[in-house]
């Protein structure tokens, strides 16, 4: 779908309309700074386009904050959200090795997994934040995508910038 003529023009009019800079790209778009505090997410994953439109101005911890939601076609839109700043090398690490108690505690629901982070609190913290805001936001868990390049600094807070 990146490659459909409407992703192109869409991707096109953005980066003219607010000289906007990539700052990065994934399987399913492209990741636009169109100010020094706002990214401008452009997507064809039609789930991500959902999950934004449920998060749009929430007030939930462990997730970006989302400005706005732009449904051009099924699965093709753009997702305005807060801008975040790049983990740190042992953060990236730290989030990395986290994979399995990230699935087991948010996705799996067990609590247990949490005490192989013992000697990391701020990753305690934010898969608890994580797991209680895909509840209330009503995502389901097995939805989240857990890598270390989907997690940002926000705050001086984690949140997940990949929906």
């Amino acid at each position: 779908m990146k490659t459909s003529l409407a992703y192109k023009k869409l991707v096109n009019l953005i980066k003219e309309k607010y000289n906007a800079k990539i700052l990065g790209a994934g399987d399913h778009g492209i990741a636009l700074s169109i100010n020094p505090t706002t990214v401008l997410k452009i997507t064809t994953d039609r789930y991500e386009l959902e999950h934004g439109e449920k998060l749009v101005e929430h007030k939930l911890p462990g997730i970006i904050p989302i400005k706005k939601v732009v449904i051009k076609a099924p699965s093709l839109g753009y997702i305005v959200m807060a801008k975040a700043n790049p983990l740190s090398e042992e953060e990236h690490n730290a989030i990395t090795e986290a994979t399995d108690v990230a699935e087991n505690y948010i996705v799996n629901g067990k609590t247990d997994a949490l005490r192989n982070l013992d000697d990391n609190s701020k990753l305690q913290s934010f898969m608890r934040e994580l797991r209680y805001s895909f509840q209330k936001a009503d995502i389901d868990y097995d939805e989240l995508d857990w890598s270390s390049d989907n997690i940002m600094n926000y705050k001086n807070n984690f949140v997940l910038v990949d929906l």
